[in-house]
């Protein structure tokens, strides 16, 4: 029930007037007792307890009399419920958004996968559906994709997509809902009737909503319902989450350090055993990881021979998918870096890339190793950045629109890109690179003259740093830190208005941006607002400037993601070294199946065959045909993020939800989805009941009532 004028409701509290006056009535003086009066009281005992009586009953009438009178004024109404108003025949298109990534395969009590329940909701979904339903069914795993051909009505052949969904179950993806959602947008859009819903089916877990909240320009959704197949149950899950492998002693019989890396997504301690299977040798350890946090077990084992790889394992818990990981005694973990001189010079220390050459090719123990090539901006080719895993762009004002086209799908497919600042940026920056920068460029700015004695007085420097960020982290704690003492003469000045996914990592004095971050798609773009030689800071001659280089190269290669280097996930493209010999290429899949690839002219002066998006977890080998001896050998592992199970907040859902439902000023041609048509489409009444012309009429009744009672005292 809703009020037209809810403040009316106040009124209410005069029904207690009758009550308060019936109460001071009752003070009367003390009374006189006579005989004779007590003899007529009595006498009359039984007419005066029917008068009692008749006063309650006048009382009771007149304290409604002025409640029912405040209600009125209230305007009550009853709004239609067009939930309920809607049946099984009622027009409209149905989106079945379902999430078949890695996390959906952990087991649920009985026994079945979170998927299987998905997929039993989806067909009861189905069955419960009218004929002038219709239906489309899109698969939220990584790619995104509708397993329909659009809205359909024909149920056996939404059936048949989603058993061709269940029998796909078995391959790990990443979950992509951004990408899901959108195309459920898109298909809806073309739906002519007035009803648009979105069913997003899965297990709800957080990490498959933290694209935020998304643009959307499609048709509002009148409806979004998110089923929980877990119904919001926290599930704990142990995961190992990387292997790092380094090798020591004699060439002939190495001594292998293998570090296992583990997570405990749980809320309690967890206590499992490791085994570590080298061959034929296996070797077990136990290990006690704390809730919600990462630990670390260590081997150190002989390396057997003629072994090139291995296999970690823990006991199988309610996500098995995640409790092993596969990994090549041989497989680099170095990425390599394509680095673009924007600003070539003949005089080596004037060059712009001097002196990061030299800090990419610096080795420090422990870290991933960098593997930089370099090109100048008017050699950048496409094929060059398909090679590469991080591209750095230093002082590139402009790109082509082929040069532009390329950066855009490598980073989109999770490629790093890292932009510095130069005199090469011009009013065209922004038109050239586009969604690539973080934030746009507004200006440049100088504060000082490079080499000008009197420039440090004025010359900016960074203040203030995000140190919860992986590539600052390495200066947390550091007292003097020489990379706050850098001095920065010019910088490019950014529009720092909101753009979705985008931060600022570091400024300068006064808040200026000095490192900030974006997303596109997949990958990670990062802008520092300076150069990297002498032109516009001293930078470069500082000694945090091999750190922050090589933090920021590895943190886009997604080294700092994943204990242990990048590594390869289903799902991830990446670039794997040509065998030596001649023939043709054969790629030897974890089930043994082998594909032939040919190989291009950029792949020959690459040096590296693109494998796009393997689908299968375990051992790969890329030889030239009968080969085996000079195979090329890689693991890929499921993507560890799948492994936190952790429930979306409420608040995050009612966000997505709000902004999918909301009226964005696209009008479908078939009506809005406004509550009226909403109820019109499903066979019910849009109008209001009003109730308060009900209530008046009523009053007079009581009006009525309370006269005849008065007369009858």
């Amino acid at each position: 029930m809703e009020f037209g004028n809810g403040i009316g409701l106040a009124g209410l509290a005069l029904g207690a007037i009758p009550i308060i006056i019936h109460l001071i009535n009752r003070q009367r003086a003390k009374l006189k007792r006579f005989a004779a009066i007590d003899f007529l009281l009595l006498s009359d005992k039984r007419l005066a307890r029917r008068l009692k009586l008749k006063q309650l009953l006048v009382l009771a009438l007149r304290a409604a009399l002025l409640m029912f009178f405040a209600f009125a004024l209230a305007k009550p109404y009853i709004e239609p419920d067009l939930v309920a108003t809607r049946d099984a025949s009622e027009p409209g298109g149905v989106a079945l958004v379902i999430d078949d990534s890695t996390s959906m395969q952990t087991l649920a009590p009985d026994g079945r996968t979170l998927l299987d329940h998905a997929l039993e909701q989806a067909r009861d979904l189905v069955a419960s559906g009218g004929s002038r339903t219709s239906f489309a069914v899109i698969a939220a795993g990584r790619p995104a994709r509708l397993l329909t051909k659009g809205l359909s009505y024909d149920k056996e052949a939404v059936g048949r997509a989603l058993d061709r969904l269940a029998s796909d179950a078995s391959r790990p993806r990443s979950g992509d809902l951004a990408a899901a959602l959108t195309e459920a947008g898109r298909t809806l859009s073309e739906s002519p009737e007035p009803r648009r819903q979105v069913y997003v089916i899965g297990d709800q877990a957080a990490h498959a909503w933290r694209f935020g909240t998304p643009s959307w320009n499609y048709v509002p959704i009148t409806d979004v319902e998110v089923i929980d197949v877990r119904g919001g149950q926290p599930i704990d899950n142990l995961a190992v989450t990387g292997v790092a492998v380094t090798k020591s002693g004699p060439v002939s019989e190495p001594v292998l350090e293998v570090e296992v890396a583990l997570v405990n997504h749980g809320v309690a301690p967890r206590t499992a055993q490791v085994t570590l299977e080298l061959g034929d040798k296996v070797v077990a350890d136990t290990a006690t990881v704390p809730a919600g946090e990462p630990s670390t077990v260590t081997f150190k084992v002989r390396a057997p021979p003629d072994v090139t790889g291995g296999t970690v394992r823990l006991v199988p818990d309610a996500l098995p998918l995640d409790d092993s990981w596969v990994f090549t005694l041989g497989q680099t973990h170095a990425i390599n870096v394509l680095v673009v001189n924007g600003a070539p010079r003949s005089v080596p220390w004037q060059d712009e890339l001097y002196f990061l050459r030299a800090a990419l090719r610096a080795r420090q123990t422990g870290d991933v190793a960098l593997n930089p090539l370099f090109a100048t901006s008017a050699e950048l080719k496409p094929g060059q950045i398909n090679a590469a895993d991080v591209v750095v762009l230093a002082n590139v004002g402009t790109l082509t629109a082929e040069q532009q086209l390329a950066l855009h799908n490598f980073v989109e497919k999770g490629g790093g890109l890292l932009v510095t600042g130069g005199d090469s940026f011009g009013e065209d920056a922004n038109k050239s690179y586009g969604d690539l920068l973080p934030y746009p460029i507004r200006a440049t700015k100088t504060v000082a003259k490079a080499g000008d004695p009197a420039a440090a007085l004025s010359a900016l420097t960074l203040a203030t740093a995000s140190f919860d960020h992986p590539v600052m982290q390495v200066f947390d704690g550091v007292e003097d830190a020489s990379l706050f003492k850098a001095h920065v003469y010019s910088y490019l000045l950014l529009d720092t208005a909101s753009r979705p996914g985008s931060r600022v990592i570091a400024s300068y004095t006064g808040g200026i941006p000095a490192l900030a971050e974006g997303v596109v798609g997949r990958g990670r773009t990062m802008l520092l607002t300076t150069t990297l030689d002498m032109d516009w800071s001293d930078l470069a001659i500082r000694s945090s400037f091999l750190p922050l280089v090589q933090r920021a190269c590895q943190y886009l290669g997604r080294a700092l993601d994943r204990p242990g280097g990048p590594g390869h996930l289903v799902g991830e493209g990446l670039h794997v070294p040509l065998p030596d010999g001649g023939g043709p290429l054969v790629l030897v899949q974890p089930d043994g199946t082998e594909i032939p690839r040919e190989e291009t002219a950029d792949d020959i002066a690459a040096g590296s065959l693109y494998v796009e998006a393997p689908d299968q977890v375990g051992l790969y080998l890329l030889m030239r045909a009968g080969d085996r001896r000079h195979a090329v050998r890689f693991a890929v592992n499921a993507d560890r993020v799948e492994s936190d199970l952790t429930p979306v907040t409420a608040e995050t859902e009612r966000a997505v939800i709000a902004e999918m439902t909301r009226n964005n000023g696209i009008v479908p041609d078939a009506g809005v989805a406004e509550p009226a048509m909403i109820a019109a489409a499903a066979g019910g009444e849009a109008r209001s009941t009003i109730l308060w012309p009900y209530i008046l009429a009523g009053l007079f009744l009581l009006f009525g009532a309370e006269a005849w009672l008065v007369v009858r005292s």
